[in-house]
């Protein structure tokens, strides 16, 4: 997992991820924050089920990417309540192009 001092890290292909979804709206719902463990698709992106958005992984910082899955879920939220996506890269792969 990213320590503190990687953030700038930018995600790349073959990453595997670990993507949390926290929001009132879902704890009412299913009682659980969403959770899923991904590795980042050749094409560079990633898709949580909850979501059902792709979202552009590769090349980007784990910020980034919360930031664009949390306005992707924004349609899925009739209520607008607050949605906190937090994403951990688990593993890191050397591989700087596409396969």
């Amino acid at each position: 997992m990213l320590h503190a001092a990687d953030l700038s890290y930018q995600v790349g292909y073959g990453d595997t991820v670990e993507i949390i979804i926290e929001s009132p709206y879902l704890l009412g719902k299913f009682r659980n924050p969403d959770r899923s463990i991904q590795v980042v698709r050749p094409d560079g992106k990633l898709t949580t089920p909850l979501i059902g958005a792709d979202v552009l992984a590769v090349g980007r910082t784990v910020e980034k990417i919360q930031e664009d899955m949390e306005r992707a879920f924004a349609p899925k939220n009739p209520w607008n309540m607050p949605v906190e996506v937090v994403v951990y890269v688990l593993e890191q792969h050397d591989i700087n192009h596409q396969p």
